[in-house]
């Protein structure tokens, strides 16, 4: 199933957002995924500064980091692998969601395939990053 959006990871990425409640959501998933995924916060800023596809940490850590938010966020099921954009659109505030779809809407996300989550999560991430820079960051 060919889906239009990238979830967020948002997907490895915290987003930043307006309303209290949205960035209480981030923070949650932030925190829950860096302690999940054993990545350093000093790792996550590295990222977030990265203007090429070069400069993007690589490793375990942060592949599982991505796939976690992911995960949190409810877009991906952690056993099946399946992707669900609309329990996401669904379950978060109007401009949470509003956010996510402008980062994912150069993706073309289908469901995840192969045996490492965190490795498909990475790579989605990677691919999707600089096609809307001005959107989507850790």
């Amino acid at each position: 199933m060919n889906l239009l959006t990238f979830a967020i990871a948002l997907t490895f990425f915290v987003v930043c957002c307006k309303t209290d409640k949205s960035t209480e959501i981030s923070k949650h998933a932030h925190e829950t995924c860096k302690i999940r995924s054993g990545i350093s916060e000093d790792k996550l800023n590295q990222a977030s500064k990265a203007k090429t596809k070069d400069e993007i940490p690589e490793g375990k850590d942060i592949e599982c980091y991505i796939k976690c938010i992911w995960v949190e966020f409810g877009v991906l099921d952690p056993k099946t692998g399946e992707y669900d954009e609309q329990n996401f659109i669904k379950n978060y505030p109007k401009e949470f969601v509003e956010l996510w779809l402008n980062i994912s809407r150069p993706c073309h996300i289908t469901n995840f395939t192969s045996n490492d989550f965190c490795k498909e999560a990475y790579d989605h991430y990677v691919s999707c990053l600089f096609k809307q820079p001005n959107f989507y960051f850790i």
